[in-house]
């Protein structure tokens, strides 16, 4: 698979470094808002293609240049923007990263036939911004979502659990908004052993909420590095899974067609080389999961009222 990466901050390098390392890309294109920047990490990368399984191309883009290429990109990553200030919400990023796309992702890549994973904040309302006003099909723009907040909450239930388990066995997911509004659901059919309890789930929802303050409260040289590595690992293993059409479910942020304002939210989907599979939303029908998912609902539609859009 190509796969490009636009804003090579952290995140986006992250991505990038790790992808290299992976055996299901070819091709990395770097693009930044300063050349130069993806020029250097570009020249960075490939200097360590001597160990990569697949990969055996690293090369910079110029955002001017972007709507050229894109034939030669199956799969963008778009990670570019404001982030979120220190104490602040993901929301708060929305205006200026809306201005950000509207300058130039855009304008960019209408006609895009490729697959949009989005990473930038505030993560759902900047893969709704893509089908909005580039016209892209909502089943190829996907937001990584809850995808690391899923994994929080596994870990976390996993590690109190008597006797311990592993993470991937623990039944439980986080959908709805990519905030502290975000709702945690366990699946109810799977066996009484996978089962998580009431009081686990509200424990380790606080964890999941708070996990990200956790990290960069413990000290400077912490919030420097931030959470970094389990984005870069949901990221990856989203891109994992389209490119080797393995049909895997994570809690990504998608379109839902029911809503008349075009929302994206997280539910678990499967997904596939074409995108979005299969949207699963079972776990809705439990009446207090959806008059959660309602609220969380209601503060993205204030965000866009105060907006404009």
């Amino acid at each position: 698979m190509r796969v490009g990466v636009w804003g090579i901050g952290g995140v986006g390098e992250g991505i990038a470094c790790r992808l290299a390392t992976t055996p299901f890309v070819s091709q990395i294109a770097l693009i930044n808002r300063t050349y130069e920047l993806a020029v250097g990490r570009a020249v960075d990368i490939t200097h360590g293609l001597a160990f990569a399984p697949s990969c055996w191309s690293v090369r910079a883009i110029s955002e001017k240049n972007v709507a050229r290429h894109l034939d030669e990109i199956d799969l963008l990553v778009l990670a570019q923007g404001k982030g979120v200030p220190r104490g602040g919400k993901r929301s708060e990023a929305y205006a200026e990263n809306r201005k950000i796309f509207r300058e130039t992702v855009l304008p960019s890549i209408v006609g895009f036939r490729g697959i949009v994973l989005v990473v930038s904040n505030p993560v759902d309302l900047m893969a709704r911004l893509l089908v909005t006003e580039a016209a892209l099909p909502w089943e190829r723009v996907i937001g990584l979502g809850t995808v690391v907040e899923t994994a929080r909450l596994r870990a976390s239930i996993a590690s109190n659990a008597t006797p311990a388990r592993a993470p991937h066995e623990v039944w439980a997911f986080v959908i709805g908004t990519h905030d502290e509004d975000c709702v945690c659901a366990p699946l109810e059919h799977v066996a009484q052993s996978l089962r998580v309890s009431t009081d686990m789930l509200a424990i380790s929802r606080d964890e999941v909420v708070q996990a990200a303050s956790r990290v960069k409260d413990r000290g400077p040289e912490v919030k420097k590095m931030g959470t970094l590595h389990p984005i870069v690992e949901g990221a990856v293993s989203v891109i994992a899974t389209i490119a080797t059409d393995s049909r895997r479910t994570w809690t990504v942020s998608v379109l839902d067609p029911e809503t008349p304002d075009g929302l994206f939210y997280s539910v678990p989907c499967t997904l596939g080389r074409s995108g979005v599979l299969l949207r699963h939303t079972e776990l809705l029908d439990r009446a207090p999961t959806r008059a959660l998912l309602d609220v969380s609902l209601t503060k993205l539609r204030e965000v866009l009222a105060e907006a404009g859009d």
